[in-house]
């Protein structure tokens, strides 16, 4: 079997989200199912999910580094192809702000959704590691598929159907699982994808997935504190 086999790869990231995460969260999950956990464990079981994410995230890119040994996914000067990555993010941030007018549910003053809880810190190192992974995630995927002869159309669309499934696992996941939010974030996943066959470039977009879920982050944390405080006005 070949161990870079794409296929391989594309259900690399699934299956570590899915399968690699807090003991206690499963046994928990094994003994007594859909229950919830005493707020003790579960903040104990959220704080553990954060370190996973960073962790599964690293498990990510040893595989795909010693991987990607001999295949070109750099073209271009990569602080220039960078910085337009960065204002491909806020074009994707402001484009979900549009949308939003259309799908009131895709807002950012969501009290449930579980990047609101843990400090900022461990977020943005998620971010960050989640970034950079996830990119030469997709970048190996789509060059793998290519040179298997797979339809790209089918390619682009798959993986950024498994991205976003990826980061609705753990406990705290990356995302909630809002389907607005669910939805968009599959849209996200397929011009990250364009944008790398475009341009054949991995900075561009780890910049913009970087860029894109730093100021996701920055609103929804801002819009939720601006809710909670409205509640508290007399």
């Amino acid at each position: 079997m070949d161990f870079y086999n794409p296929y391989l790869a594309v259900a690399l990231y699934p299956l570590l989200a899915y399968l690699v995460g807090d003991p206690a969260a499963f046994k928990w999950g094994s003994d007594h199912g859909a229950e919830p956990m005493p707020e003790v464990a579960d903040l104990r079981t959220q704080r553990n999910g954060r370190l996973f994410w960073i962790l599964r995230y690293a498990a990510l890119s040893t595989y795909l580094l010693y991987g990607l040994r001999g295949i070109a996914i750099q073209k271009g000067a990569p602080i220039q192809s960078a910085i337009v990555g960065i204002f491909t993010g806020v074009a994707l941030f402001q484009v979900r702000l549009l949308a939003i007018k259309v799908w009131p549910d895709l807002g950012f003053a969501n009290a449930t959704h579980p990047a609101l809880t843990g400090p900022i810190g461990v977020w943005a190192a998620i971010i960050a590691t989640g970034g950079f992974s996830e990119e030469l995630w997709r970048a190996f995927c789509l060059v793998s598929l290519r040179r298997d002869g797979s339809n790209m159309e089918a390619a682009v669309l798959g993986t950024s159907l498994v991205f976003a499934l990826s980061e609705l696992a753990g406990r705290p996941s990356r995302i909630s699982a809002q389907r607005e939010e669910v939805v968009f974030t599959v849209l996200v996943g397929v011009c990250l994808a364009e944008l790398f066959l475009t341009f054949h470039s991995l900075t561009m977009i780890i910049s913009a997935n970087i860029a894109y879920n730093a100021l996701s982050l920055y609103r929804l944390r801002r819009d939720e504190g601006l809710a909670v405080r409205k509640l508290r006005t007399p």
